[in-house]
């Protein structure tokens, strides 16, 4: 596990607890981008580390929905 591990078990306690969070993933077209994490299989992409910048417009629109429904979420969009 990437960086110690701590964001994969946030990510597994967010997925058990209907807590909503998102990630980064790279794709080929946009890059490295946040993306919802919605189940187990989305751990593999999630954990690794990507050492390159990530857009992150979905994930203030994503954020700003949950915010309103007065939701716990979990962001992590710090660099290792």
């Amino acid at each position: 596990m990437a960086s110690g591990g701590i964001a994969s078990e946030l990510y597994k306690y967010a997925l058990a607890n209907d807590v909503p969070v998102m990630a980064t993933k790279f794709s080929r077209e946009q890059g490295v981008c946040f993306c919802e994490v919605k189940q187990d299989k989305d751990l593999t992409w999630a954990r690794d580390s990507k050492y390159v910048f990530s857009f992150l417009k979905n994930a203030f629109s994503y954020y700003e929905s949950q915010i309103k429904k007065e939701h716990y979420y979990i962001f992590i969009g710090l660099p290792c």
